[in-house]
């Protein structure tokens, strides 16, 4: 019951999170790059629900700008990270032996460069910015989909559907693609969504140290760096980023706990 609410709750935060970015392409209260110097450091009001940061831009038309960048790179990178994993698990499940031990010994590998390493070295091999955010967490998130997929495609590859379409003569292709991978769909749902509020939690982190979105596009981890300098003075520049990111990442990992809680039911 619990769970339930849970994935309820998380599933009303991200919709208004997710509803926000896509009313943010279409509309926003302010120009999020418009400086005004006269309304620097104004406190939330009903003119400006989040207040105006030191340019005298509007935080909240800038917060919900962010969303849609920010969301757009964690399902960007979640969707290649996913779909490689896929294609690398479900080969490493189903044929077992020396592809396996390839596929496996080279996860190993990937997952022993910390991700601040790997996106230093992406930086300097390419430049800052979408892109290059992208194909870091993609790289990442590739381990961890691929150990779910292979783990998953070991478990059906021992049930008797199997076993009864390879006696029928079925191509190891098509038992993959239509027998196993299908089945392996819920349980591989709730650590997409999981794997999406750490995607949300990396770009942030990595743009907070100058690395992921850069100006003059905004991103909820730049604004927080860039808010540290007056937070005494003017608090409500890092606490909205702030909130949001930590509102983003609960929500969806409320989702993907309740997900996962309903597929082991």
């Amino acid at each position: 019951m619990v769970k339930k609410k849970d994935l309820r709750i998380g599933i009303i935060i991200a919709s208004v999170i997710i509803l926000l970015s896509i009313i943010s392409v279409f509309y926003l209260p302010y120009d999020i790059n418009e400086m005004n110097t006269q309304e620097r450091f104004l406190p939330p009001s009903f003119t400006h629900w989040f207040g105006t940061d030191n340019f005298g831009r509007d935080i909240f038309s800038r917060v919900i700008a962010g969303a849609k960048y920010t969301l757009s790179v964690a399902f960007a990178s979640v969707f290649i990270g996913v779909t490689l994993g896929a294609l690398l698990g479900l080969t490493a499940g189903y044929f077992g032996g020396i592809v396996s031990e390839i596929v496996m010994r080279v996860m190993d590998a990937l997952n022993s460069f910390p991700g601040i390493l790997l996106s230093l070295m992406m930086v300097a091999l390419l430049k800052n910015g979408q892109f290059t955010v992208i194909l870091a967490l993609s790289i990442l998130f590739v381990p961890f989909f691929t150990r779910i997929i292979r783990s998953g495609t070991l478990q059906q590859k021992s049930r008797d559907y199997v076993k009864i379409a390879q006696l029928q003569g079925v191509s190891s292709f098509r038992i993959i693609l239509v027998h196993i991978f299908p089945n392996l769909i819920p349980s591989l749902f709730s650590a997409v969504v999981i794997g999406f509020s750490n995607a949300i939690l990396s770009e942030a982190s990595l743009s907070y140290l100058g690395l992921g979105i850069q100006p003059p596009l905004p991103s909820w981890g730049r604004m927080l760096s860039e808010s540290q300098t007056f937070l005494l003075n003017a608090p409500w520049c890092a606490l909205a980023p702030g909130i949001v990111i930590v509102l983003t990442i609960v929500s969806f990992q409320l989702i993907g706990g309740g997900l996962s809680h309903e597929a082991s039911a």
